[in-house]
């Protein structure tokens, strides 16, 4: 009975832990220009007016360029964590 019991509880807990792992992290681009750029270079990865920053394009981009975008708010930028230097 105890062993049932046990295995049970590492069952739950490896699922849990497995939802949080695959838990998208969605994060909301306010500036029109910055979410239009996103929806052209990283399609796949948009929601909306969010990018997902568990989208492996996302993840592996090592250099993002902006300029002449008329971007005037990076909120969300963060998300390009390997491109921050």
């Amino acid at each position: 009975m105890k062993t049932t019991l046990q295995k049970i509880i590492l069952v739950l807990a490896f699922s849990l832990g497995l939802t949080s792992i695959a838990k998208a992290q969605m994060v909301y681009i306010p500036d029109l220009n910055f979410r239009a750029y996103l929806n052209t270079n990283y399609p796949t990865c948009m929601v909306g007016d969010s990018i997902d920053g568990s989208c492996p394009q996302v993840i592996n981009t090592t250099y993002i360029d902006v300029s002449n975008q008329y971007i005037s708010d990076l909120t969300g930028i963060i998300v390009f964590v390997n491109s921050i230097r």
